[in-house]
């Protein structure tokens, strides 16, 4: 799948998600103390965002649409 070029955090913020600030922290604790770690992931460590947040703003910067499996009602049920 292509990313349509904008980086997730710039995703976050320009969707009023998540500050400037707490980009630039999250993007500090990667390149200190969380290298092996997604900017994503550490905005939810940080409680700067929660999943359903980290969802939708990934379906945004991917371009697909997000929804969640909970709201889905089965038209159909197996016979037995």
């Amino acid at each position: 799948m292509e990313l349509k070029g904008e980086l997730f955090g710039q995703c976050l913020m320009r969707r009023g998600v998540i500050t400037q600030e707490q980009l630039d922290e999250a993007l500090h604790r990667q390149q200190t103390t969380m290298p092996d770690r997604k900017v994503g992931e550490i905005l939810i460590r940080l409680g700067h965002i929660g999943k359903r947040q980290f969802t939708e703003g990934l379906a945004d910067q991917l371009g697909v649409a997000a929804f969640g499996c909970r709201n889905w009602r089965f038209l159909h049920r197996s016979r037995r």
